[in-house]
Formats: C-alpha cells, sequence, structure tokens
C-alpha cells in the first residue's frame, strides 16, 4: 500500500495538481460567492484512492482529479465548468481523461485518452459536507471528504 500512496503522491506532483491554483490570488478572476467557495479545496475518497482539486479559473472552476486503478496505474481527469447558482452545484462540467500507467522508470506512460465531448461531469455538496461527483461516462458516483488545501504530500494508510 505505501508503494500505491508513493506514486499516487508522485503523480500528483508530477501532474501539476497541486492546489496552488485554488489558494492564489488573481485580479482577474471575480470574487467567490460563499457557495462557491464551500467547493474550493481538495477532496479525497473514503478509500483514500481518489483526489480532487477544485479552484477558480476565470468566472468558474478547474477541476482535477487523479484516482488509483491499480498498482501502476492510474486515471486523470482535467474539467472546467461554471457554477449553477440556481442549483448551488457544479453542472455540465466538460474535460478530457487519460489512463496512465507508471513504466519502471517512473514515467506516466499514456493508455488510452478521451476528448472533451466524452467527458462530463457534474459536482455537487451535500448538506453533509460531502462532495458528490457524478462521472457521466461511468454512470457512477464518488463521494468525497474536504481535506482542505495543503503544501506538501499527503499520506494515506488503511487502517
Amino acid at each position: 500500500m505505501k508503494k500505491v500512496i508513493a506514486i499516487l503522491t508522485a503523480l500528483v506532483l508530477a501532474l501539476g495538481l497541486g492546489c496552488t491554483f485554488a489558494m492564489a490570488e488573481d485580479d482577474s478572476v471575480p470574487p467567490s460567492t460563499p457557495e462557491m467557495k464551500a467547493y474550493e479545496s481538495a477532496w479525497i475518497s473514503e478509500d483514500g484512492q481518489t483526489l480532487v482539486w477544485i479552484g477558480r479559473q476565470d468566472e468558474g472552476f478547474q477541476i482535477e482529479a487523479v484516482q488509483m486503478t491499480g498498482e501502476n496505474t492510474f486515471t486523470s481527469w482535467e474539467y472546467l465548468s461554471m457554477f449553477d447558482e440556481e442549483t448551488k452545484s457544479i453542472k455540465d462540467a466538460q474535460g478530457i481523461k487519460g489512463d496512465y500507467k507508471v513504466t519502471e522508470e517512473g514515467k506516466d506512460e499514456l493508455i488510452e485518452g478521451s476528448s472533451a465531448d466524452d467527458v462530463k461531469a457534474s459536482f455537487t455538496l451535500g448538506e453533509d459536507g460531502k462532495l458528490t461527483w457524478k462521472d457521466e461516462q461511468a454512470g457512477k458516483d464518488t463521494v468525497l471528504e474536504k481535506i482542505g488545501n495543503f503544501v506538501g504530500s499527503y499520506t494515506y494508510e488503511r487502517g
């Protein structure tokens, strides 16, 4: 399990999926409403296999996710979306998806990729404070807990 966590941590750093974009102050980005700010964070699934970062970009959101799919494989998503004021959720997120394997040299090798037309999702914050990610392509929901913005590496060990 420690190898998986080390790979996940390395992938996060290698793919540039840090939370700095969520914490950056940028005068060109309109101010967030309190409802929008609730989404701006790093999130993790209960099993520790999926990490999601949500940050502001222009008038909407940039969302990046990494999910471990095997010992040396992972899937990466990148979405752009607007905040839906009516539903207080991030709807109709569109982006790209890639399935990768980590080579023996520690490099990420693309196995298969999807275009923006195929990659759609929504993100909804529940009353319990948990984030539900609905991947329309996979037809499944992933529930995540907020871990906040951080600098450094994340370690998860099953108890």
